[in-house]
């Protein structure tokens, strides 16, 4: 097993102190923090996740993107795969003529293996009709869906639980019987990080610490993809952790890492 984490100071600091705490740094390769990509590769090979063109499998165009930098920067970096989200916009649907949602995304996802010179990874969202931004449509969040989509392109599936946590709650599912429902055996990286809650709208993705529950959650998942003879789980990621100010705790990135690596040793 591999262990990844969010980029941040904090996270640096303690692998400058002890390089064997994680395999992989994760980070965005676009905006602020990719401007760190030298540092951090410096300390670990990095785990890209996003280039700054909002590559998704609803997006309509694809023809800003420069798949040959994408290339440069995933062999550069040593970059095991790329996740890519499952995320369709209301605009994007607009725009998405003579074919379903689902056959869309699942050409749009065979276009982005034809170019881009790695493992891709499909990645499930978060819908909730409370968040005060764009979200993906409610129909890609439901487990048929994602499982169709696994199924006809053949591509693993990063399982993020704090979007689960979200979509669950908005389609009025328990969340054992969502993660249940989902193609776990085609798990490859598995996100974690703590989620928000407000008693009108229900969880929100918010990259915090982790709590009881998302701990559970996680023992679950563990326990269940050891049933699998074929089980595919290669990366845990704990995606806690940014590079804006005087927000990342040290103390509660060690903590949530040590207990992951308990739990998935």
């Amino acid at each position: 097993m591999k262990y990844a984490c969010n980029v941040s100071y904090e996270l640096m600091n303690i692998l400058e102190n002890d390089s064997t705490f994680c395999d992989y740094i994760k980070i965005g390769a676009f905006g602020r923090t990719e401007a760190l990509l030298e540092v951090a590769f410096s300390l670990k090979p990095l785990l890209i996740h996003g280039f700054g063109w909002f590559e998704r499998g609803g997006m309509s165009s694809t023809k800003d993107i420069d798949y040959d930098k994408m290339n440069r920067y995933i062999q550069k970096y040593q970059s095991p795969f790329i996740g890519i989200h499952s995320l369709c916009f209301e605009e994007d649907a607009r725009q998405i003529q003579n074919t379903s949602i689902l056959d869309f995304m699942i050409q749009r996802f065979n276009d982005f293996s034809k170019h881009i010179h790695t493992d891709i990874l499909i990645e499930n969202m978060d819908y909730s009709s409370y968040y005060p931004y764009p979200t993906t449509l409610m129909e890609t969040v439901k487990p048929e869906f994602i499982c169709r989509l696994i199924d006809k392109t053949d591509l693993g599936l990063l399982l993020d639980t704090s979007h689960a946590k979200v979509s669950a709650y908005q389609l009025n599912m328990d969340i054992y019987k969502y993660l249940d429902a989902l193609p776990l055996e085609a798990i490859r990286e598995i996100h974690f990080s703590g989620t928000g809650f407000e008693k009108d709208a229900g969880y929100k993705d918010i990259h915090g610490i982790m709590d009881k529950e998302d701990y559970r959650i996680a023992q679950y998942l563990q326990e269940r993809l050891q049933k699998f003879s074929s089980q595919k789980l290669e990366m845990i990621t704990l995606e806690y952790g940014t590079v804006a100010a005087q927000t990342t705790s040290r103390e509660a990135i060690i903590e949530q890492m040590n207990q992951l690596k308990t739990i998935f040793k």
